[in-house]
């Protein structure tokens, strides 16, 4: 039985740990040197993130200033007269996120854009030739934005997983990815 406030706190902070995994930020890019680049696609941003779109190259312009060495600086993705429909960042998961006991996916995302409201989320398993997906809409404004993936339909808890962040790019327009973050979790019991 608790018997004070601090014990509950205590039993709080443990319940929490139990239910959430430790979250995984994923490298958005690795680059120190580069300040502007015109992507092809794919073009790799780090060990774990690749930039795919089906525009012309010179229709798109990344921005980072990753030479400041600062983990807080965001990912700039610029558009001028993008003839294209799509910009994807795809982020493969690593294995140690996902566990066998793992119901649910959170995934926290701080995107901002200036002219567009919207953009979506996808969650993508591979399965021999075919690749099973769910997909969610979020905000683009200055805050944090949340999404929960159930993993209970998933064909293969084990298998390989990869998040897409899907930009919708109107001809000009830019995007700046501040932050994702990514945590295996259990579903909650009522």
């Amino acid at each position: 039985m608790i018997k004070s406030f601090s014990e509950f706190l205590s039993a709080r902070k443990q319940a929490a740990k139990s239910r959430y995994g430790c979250p995984w930020q994923p490298e958005l890019y690795s680059s120190t040197a580069a300040v502007q680049i015109f992507p092809q696609s794919p073009y790799l941003l780090s060990s774990s993130v690749t930039l795919f779109h089906d525009g012309a190259t010179s229709e798109i312009l990344l921005e980072h200033h990753g030479f400041l060495k600062q983990s807080s600086m965001p990912l700039g993705i610029k558009t001028s007269n993008f003839s294209g429909s799509f910009i994807s960042l795809a982020i493969d998961l690593p294995t140690s996120v996902l566990s066998p006991s793992s119901n649910n996916l959170k995934i926290d995302t701080h995107a901002v854009s200036s002219t567009q409201t919207r953009a979506f989320l996808r969650l993508n398993q591979q399965i021999g030739e075919n690749i099973w997906r769910i997909e969610k809409s979020f905000m683009l404004n200055d805050r944090l934005q949340q999404a929960i993936f159930d993993l209970k339909n998933a064909p293969n808890p084990g298998g390989k997983f990869w998040v897409d962040i899907i930009l919708k790019p109107q001809k000009d327009v830019i995007f700046w990815i501040h932050s994702v973050s990514i945590v295996a979790c259990l579903r909650p019991i009522f």
